[in-house]
């Protein structure tokens, strides 16, 4: 991998057309599906079966450590399908055939020809996986309906439930005896010797539900958490597609009207009521939950309502009642939480930001010194970033100038196996550490991103890894001694290798704005002629967007036609530490605008990038961030893609928004500076916005309110909607369309590559 250190100052239904030109330039488009230079078209590309493979998922290995389940399509296809492979070197083995199984019929069945096919075709296959402490047997859950299936024998799944109702989120006690799951909204326990069903709790009021339960490790309690979604707003979503509109409703919440609350308690598997916590602030929210390895507490992280203020608290499960073990408070918002018991409960470790950086750290869970007064540096009027700490002091296991991503202790091993940035702040690393953080492994040795996957005894793992030439698979390695990974699976189909890949170079450059160093990928034509000047696209705008990492094929196809790509690791980017990951707090669309510039500026430095045929496009809040670029920085970029984007951040969700914005009602002019809504008159180049008309995470009236504000403001510009598409416009017609739209987009506003300068 190439390394540049550069230092500048600096993503079929309806067209419709705001701007006074067509949109396709007739005959003219060096990206139709019949020229061009490359073999493979946007078309094939982005139509099933996938060349890239579909990559397998949702990896679990069994108790005694010999197999390790997961989801997978061999085919390209979206339906996964079980598969298992014995450990370390077996080859992988088809469980399942879902596809085989016919849902329940349905009686005076109403549904269009379109949507029976619907329901069909766009089938993901199995979701949820978790085995059996016997390691016999594998329950899952398909299309709503819990199945059983035999690991030693291979035997045909067998269906625990075939109902109109819905089951989820399934697990086993740890003794084996009983498979707990959701349905509806209660939680219901089936007994595994006598197939007996009872219903653990019963909710009665509305809009009320459990949404989360844990297992104690003693197989007698378990911990539940109800939610309460009665606040929040029926959203109408219509479908215009059919003769009559038909519409449809959904439960959101609008920041500063609208939140979900819950309440936290146990209850024994003989039933009856939930014992509640009767001190617990039901704005709040729990982060994590995690047993003791006697069964007698448990660890529960607490954050307020406003994202400030974190407590880990230690529970008796009996009383429900504890103590505090660490606090911590932020200027800023919490977002990693995780915990864990060391294995014989003695010790709780945890990440935490307190010294700038995301790391490890542990605490006894009995006795210990107890901070008493702040600790020089962190005050919240003193260069702000660092958190207010109380509770036992810890003891700091990791350290360093990167991040810790996240953590796991297997529940038969002593270490802790972790994700980190400290080889590569573009990379996710994986390694094995000894509770006292004094002896360390690194679990993957190759360049790219991993995540880790122990075995209960933590003697093995499973590494999920790619490049940006290589999509996602599973290698298998012994954590004692990780001199190469074992490939398991094999996910791209033939004609993969006719895929036109084009390699990453890591480049960085400087943030005129505040001088923060940011990290960057390009992507150069392979075929670039001496002198030529080529277009430069921003391309799928995002936190971590330049991780060195297999993500989008659309990216290389572009780079194989004559553009300059480049990715960058916006602000709030994993990596670089607290101030850089909350660094957009107060200043969305804001600081990484400057970003984004700094970015132009370090294109128009490469002497084979045309200055001015830059462009730049996003999805969600990418799509935001495209039109704030466009809006506030009109003169930087020529041409702009917005795909779902936020508009009016008072329209988006209570837990995302607050977080960065705190409340409408706490600053109303920090909303009006941060949504397009209010800024459309700053428009100059060209801007095409798209969105899914049935998108319940940004709404599409999102992009209506902008499209009005443009109009008002006499601005020329380009709407395309998906009427059948969510969030993801991932329908097989829509999603081929949207890339190559994208595509042509480009190619029509900033063009191929330029002549040379001697021309």
């Amino acid at each position: 991998m190439k390394r540049i250190a550069i230092f500048a100052l600096a993503i079929p239904a309806v067209l419709v057309l705001a701007s006074c030109a067509p949109f396709f330039a007739k005959g003219g488009d060096a990206l139709d599906e019949n020229e061009g230079k490359t073999e493979i078209t946007l078309d094939r590309l982005y139509s099933r079966p996938y060349l890239w493979g579909t990559s397998p998922s949702s990896g679990i290995w069994s108790h005694d450590g010999k197999c390790f389940a997961f989801l997978w399509n061999t085919e390209g296809e979206r339906l996964r399908d079980l598969y298992l492979v014995q450990a370390p070197d077996g080859e992988p083995m088809r469980l399942t055939s879902m596809k085989d199984f016919e849902p329940i019929p349905i009686e005076d069945d109403e549904r269009t020809d379109e949507e029976k096919y619907d329901d069909e075709h766009y089938d993901n296959g199995i979701g949820q996986v978790v085995w059996s402490p016997d390691n016999r047997h594998i329950a899952f859950v398909y299309r709503d309906d819990i199945y059983l299936v035999d690991a030693v024998e291979k035997a045909t799944p067998v269906p625990l439930f075939r109902t109109t109702e819905s089951e989820s989120y399934i697990a086993f006690s740890e003794d084996g005896k009983y498979l707990s799951y959701k349905q509806g909204v209660n939680l219901m326990l089936r007994d595994m010797g006598t197939g007996a069903i009872r219903q653990l709790t019963n909710v009665s009021k509305e809009n009320q539900a459990i949404s989360w339960y844990v297992w104690s490790p003693d197989s007698k309690k378990i911990w539940v958490h109800l939610a309460d979604r009665s606040s929040q707003k029926e959203i109408i979503l219509p479908d215009y597609t059919p003769q009559y509109v038909k519409t449809k409703t959904v439960r959101r919440s609008f920041v500063g009207e609208s939140l979900t609350t819950g309440k936290n308690g146990v209850i024994g598997i003989e039933g009856g009521l939930v014992k509640w916590m009767d001190d617990w602030e039901e704005e709040n929210f729990v982060y994590n939950l995690i047993w003791s390895p006697d069964g007698k507490r448990f660890l529960l992280s607490e954050v307020t309502r406003d994202y400030r203020n974190w407590k880990l608290h230690l529970i008796d499960a009996e009383t429900l009642k504890g103590e505090v073990l660490v606090e911590e408070t932020k200027k800023r918002y919490f977002t990693i939480i995780q915990t864990a018991f060391s294995k014989d409960g003695k010790t709780v470790f945890f990440i935490s930001s307190r010294d700038g950086y995301n790391h490890l750290y542990s605490v006894p869970s009995e006795g210990g010194e107890r901070i008493k007064t702040q600790t020089k540096g962190i005050f919240f009027w003193y260069k702000p970033r660092r958190p207010r700490v109380a509770g036992i002091k810890p003891t700091q296991l990791t350290s360093g100038e990167w991040d810790v991503r996240n953590f796991i202790r297997p529940k038969d091993s002593e270490d802790l196996f972790y994700n980190s940035y400290e080889i590569d702040p573009t990379w996710q690393t994986p390694f094995k550490l000894s509770p006292d953080g004094k002896t360390k492994t690194r679990l993957a040795l190759d360049d790219g991103t991993c995540t880790v996957r122990p075995s209960r005894d933590g003697r093995q793992a499973m590494l999920g890894y790619s490049t940006p030439m290589k999509p996602w698979e599973y290698y298998w390695v012994d954590t004692s001694s990780p001199v190469e990974m074992n490939r398991i699976t094999h996910s791209p189909i033939d004609g993969f290798e006719d895929v036109p890949l084009v390699e990453s170079e890591h480049i960085t450059f400087v943030n005129s704005a505040d001088g923060k160093k940011i990290h960057g990928y390009l992507m150069v034509p392979p075929e670039m002629e001496p002198g030529a000047k080529s277009p430069a696209i921003v391309s799928h705008a995002y936190a971590n967007s330049a991780k060195y990492q297999w993500t989008h094929v659309w990216d290389h196809y572009m780079a194989s036609r004559g553009f300059v790509i480049m990715r960058v690791d916006f602000r709030a980017s994993f990596g670089y530490g607290e101030d850089f990951h909350t660094g957009y707090f107060h200043e969305i669309g804001i600081v990484d605008v400057g970003e984004a510039v700094s970015a132009a500026e370090y294109l128009k430095s490469l002497d084979f990038v045309d200055g001015d045929r830059l462009g730049f496009w996003g999805w969600s809040y990418g799509g935001f961030l495209t039109n704030m670029v466009m809006f506030t920085a009109p003169d930087v970029f020529k041409a702009g893609v917005a795909v779902a984007p936020v508009n009016e951040w008072k329209n988006y969700n209570e837990w995302y928004t607050r977080q960065r914005l705190d409340l409408p009602e706490d600053d109303e002019d920090l909303y009006k500076r941060t949504s397009p809504v209010y800024l459309a008159e700053g428009l100059k180049g060209q801007l095409l916005i798209i969105h899914g008309m049935q998108d319940d995470n940004v709404l599409f009236q999102d992009t209506v309110q902008l499209v009005q504000k443009l109009l008002e403001a006499n601005k020329p510009f380009d709407v395309m909607f998906y009427p059948k598409d969510g969030h993801g416009i991932s329908r097989d017609e829509s999603r081929k369309d949207v890339m190559k739209r994208i595509a042509r987009f480009f190619q029509r506003h900033i063009g191929g590559p330029g002549p040379s300068s001697d021309e």
